[in-house]
């Protein structure tokens, strides 16, 4: 579970990261890898197909993008055809929603199979 986040930083599972992070459907989490939105993007406020089909466990129900504190990142519209075809559910809002939305999705008694990209910046 996520415990905050402020410009920066986010605190998942008692652990605080200085950069952006994904969690896996198993709950576990890794820090994002920047070099693929870097160099097609030239930025890490785009998250597109190629990136999405490295993080994007195979029994995803729902991705939450933590668009950041301002709310800057977002999915290409690449990205989010992809995640349609995969039916896969979208949620994109700013990060410390996003927390509080996947909180809320991970205390429920049956738990959806969500993967999620926290931005902890604009």
């Amino acid at each position: 579970m996520f415990q905050w986040t402020t410009f920066g930083k986010i605190k998942y599972n008692n652990v605080v990261y200085s950069c952006d992070i994904i969690v896996h459907t198993d709950g576990t989490a890794e820090k994002r890898d920047y070099s693929i939105p870097d160099s097609i993007y030239g930025t890490s406020h785009k998250i597109g197909p190629e990136e999405l089909s490295r993080i994007i466990d195979d029994d995803t129900k729902i991705f939450i993008l933590g668009t950041g504190q301002y709310g800057i990142a977002h999915l290409t519209d690449e990205g989010r055809k992809m995640l349609k075809e995969m039916k896969i559910k979208v949620e994109e809002i700013k990060t410390p929603d996003a927390i509080k939305r996947y909180n809320e999705l991970m205390s429920k008694k049956r738990k959806p199979k969500v993967t999620a990209l926290m931005h902890v910046t604009c």
